[in-house]
Parts: structure tokens; sequence; C-alpha cells
């Protein structure tokens, strides 16, 4: 039986990125798993944009990836505004 999976190449050394190693220096490995996490979760959306309008959107996610809500929430807060890993607007 096939997989059916979208497949994205990343680089091999994404771990030493400068953006990447601060966040790890915050979250440690776990923090790099949730990156990942989302990398792919974006990746099955139209235009690679998570939508987390919506009171418990993320909470949503957060439980898709067996972590706490609120953890998940500073996460991407910190990813967003101290690590510049994404971008975020209202809805996505």
């Amino acid at each position: 039986m096939g997989k059916n999976a979208y497949y994205f190449p990343h680089d091999c050394n994404a771990s030493r990125d400068p953006k990447i190693l601060q966040m790890c220096s915050v979250y440690k490995s776990e923090g790099y798993g949730w990156y990942w996490m989302l990398v792919e979760q974006m990746r099955e959306q139209e235009n690679y944009k998570l939508p987390i309008s919506g009171k418990y959107a993320i909470d949503a996610y957060a439980m898709r990836m067996y972590c706490d809500g609120i953890a998940l929430h500073k996460f991407i807060d910190d990813c967003v505004n101290e690590f510049l890993l994404f971008k975020k607007d209202n809805d996505y």
C-alpha cells in the first residue's frame, strides 16, 4: 500500500540555523520537535498557512501535537516575536 503524504525537502543542517539555535536554547529538543510539527502541518495547508483564528485553534493543534495548549501558545508567540521563525496575522 502506497503512502498518501506530501513530501517536502528541508536542509539537513536546519538545526544549525541561528534562529533555530536561539529557539532551542530556550525550548530544547522539545521545541525543535514542535517547530517541525508545525511546519509539517503548514505544508498540508493551502498557501502553507495554519489557521489560528478562533478561541481554541491553537489548543486544537496542541492536542494534535500531544502538548500543553498554554505552552504551545507561548512557543508560537516566541517563534513569531522573539526568534522570527514564523509570521503571524489575526487569522494565520
